[in-house]
Formats: C-alpha cells, sequence, structure tokens
C-alpha cells in the first residue's frame, strides 16, 4: 500500500492480494487514513492481482467517511472490468466514480488540481484568476461524464452521496 498526499486529496494504491489477511496487515494504517480523510480519495487497483469482499468494503467505507466532507468523493482508478461489475452488482458504483480511460483519468488530474486551487483561494493563498477559472469550468455532471467515458448528460454514476 503506497500514499500520496496532496492538499485536498489522497491516492492511495493498492497491489498484490486484497483479501482478509491483507486487511489485517493494514488495519490500524487504515484506521489512520479514515480519521483524516480529505474531499478526494483516489484508489489505484491496477497492480491488483486478486480481490475478494474486503476490497468493496474497503471502498465503502472510504465513501462512507468521505461523504461529510464538503461531498467529498472516492474514485477508483484501474479496475478490471470484473471488478466494475461487482460494484454495479452491489450498488457500490453509486458511491465510487470508476476511472478506467486515459481521458477519464486527465479529467480527475484536471479536477484534482481545480480542487487543490480552490482549497488554497479558500485560505488566501491562491489567486483570484485561478478560482474563477476552475468555477467557470464545466459543471460537475459534465466533469463526471468526462471521468466515466459518458458523454455530457449521460453520466454513468446514478447518485452521489
Amino acid at each position: 500500500m503506497k500514499l500520496d498526499l496532496g492538499k485536498n486529496w489522497l491516492q492511495l494504491s493498492l497491489s498484490g492480494e486484497i483479501d482478509v489477511a491483507w486487511l489485517e496487515q493494514h488495519k490500524d494504517e487504515i484506521d489512520a487514513l479514515c480519521e483524516d480523510l480529505p474531499a478526494a480519495v483516489v484508489v489505484d487497483v491496477q497492480q491488483v492481482t486478486f480481490m475478494d469482499s474486503t476490497g468493496p468494503g474497503l471502498l465503502a467505507r472510504l465513501a462512507h467517511e468521505c461523504r461529510p466532507k464538503s461531498h467529498g468523493s472516492v474514485y477508483l482508478v484501474g479496475a478490471s472490468t470484473v471488478v466494475v461489475k461487482s460494484l454495479q452488482a452491489i450498488g457500490l458504483d453509486r458511491y465510487v466514480t470508476v476511472v478506467n480511460t486515459s481521458e477519464g483519468s486527465q479529467a480527475l488530474h484536471v479536477q484534482l488540481s481545480a480542487l487543490e486551487a480552490i482549497t488554497e483561494a479558500k485560505r488566501g493563498n491562491g489567486t483570484g484568476t485561478v478560482l474563477r477559472i476552475a468555477l467557470e469550468g464545466p459543471s460537475l455532471s459534465q466533469r463526471r461524464s468526462s471521468i466515466n467515458g459518458a458523454p455530457a448528460g449521460q453520466s454513468q454514476t446514478s447518485e452521489r452521496v
């Protein structure tokens, strides 16, 4: 498990087998993360070789912990078709945005950069120009659509919490 922390986002890169034994090994780290999660959490599973119900359980916990933080979001990057279908089957795709295209990854990067610019502007450390550009950009539904790879107005994410 590798962590990269931005000003208002966290990337959690997972690898290997994500199962009960993995969770036991990383329980203290996960608990500490969940105490102070930023508004955006990116979970990269490109290097995951196996995932049992522990993976969706972790995603559900992260989504639950992010929700009260400025309508926080959890993004899943690099998930296989099997993982995406299992998330859809249990309804977790309503709370976790799946990013599996290069265009979606680029859109996510832009969104996280804008989030940092807004945070800095609110603290008085950023420029009004950056804030204006971030606020005048695409609407939230258009950004979700571009992240999900769906045409504008046809987001694959049905409801966000």
